[in-house]
């Protein structure tokens, strides 16, 4: 418990806390049950907007990377009269890799669209999945316990988003890096 109530503090949310002394479970202040789903909603909405400005970062740099390898490659195309066997292998794992990086990169960006569920109310593919008059009789009849419920759902999809835009993220950074290697390589030792 105490593990928590800190990791709370650290966030900036006070605990109002009392124990009932015949069962010893804390009571958490009904504002923090309500405002604690919305912190963790925004911070993680807030890291899904790094993710995306990480891989347009990411994209930037495969542009670079490209223009490089793509240049010297046409140096090389040049120099040699045509089309070798060295340039169709530079060029061949060159587009591989610069392929590879961009398709994790747009991953990143890509919205993830996922099938209604007409259970959920937090995202728009949801709630447009119900008719106005569904959805203003569901508001009517919301509780403080729904709205904390839908609230916690909502962070864990956006938990479930972040979590699959990183795994992509990372990708992109490692094939980048891979490609920016290559470029490194092509341009110095061809």
């Amino acid at each position: 418990m105490q593990n928590c109530r800190s990791l709370l503090h650290r966030f900036g949310i006070l605990v109002h806390m009392e124990i009932k002394p015949k069962t010893q479970i804390p009571v958490v202040d009904p504002r923090l049950a309500a405002d604690f789903p919305k912190y963790l909603c925004t911070s993680i909405a807030d890291q899904i907007k790094q993710a995306d400005v990480k891989a347009f970062g990411t994209l930037s740099i495969i542009g670079i990377t490209t223009a490089g390898i793509f240049s010297r490659l046409s140096a090389l195309k040049s120099a040699a009269g045509g089309v070798n066997e060295k340039w169709l292998v530079f060029f061949a794992v060159s587009a591989f890799l610069v392929v590879l990086a961009l398709k994790a990169s747009i991953t990143v960006v890509y919205p993830r669209l996922t099938k209604s569920n007409k259970q959920d109310k937090t995202y728009f593919m949801d709630i447009a999945h119900h008719t106005k008059e569904e959805f203003l009789m569901w508001g009517k009849n919301i509780t403080t316990e729904n709205v904390i419920e839908e609230s916690y759902k909502n962070a864990y999809n956006l938990a479930q988003i972040a979590k699959k835009k990183y795994l992509a993220l990372r990708k992109s950074m490692l094939f980048t890096l891979i490609a920016l290697i290559w470029a490194l390589a092509v341009l110095l030792f061809s």
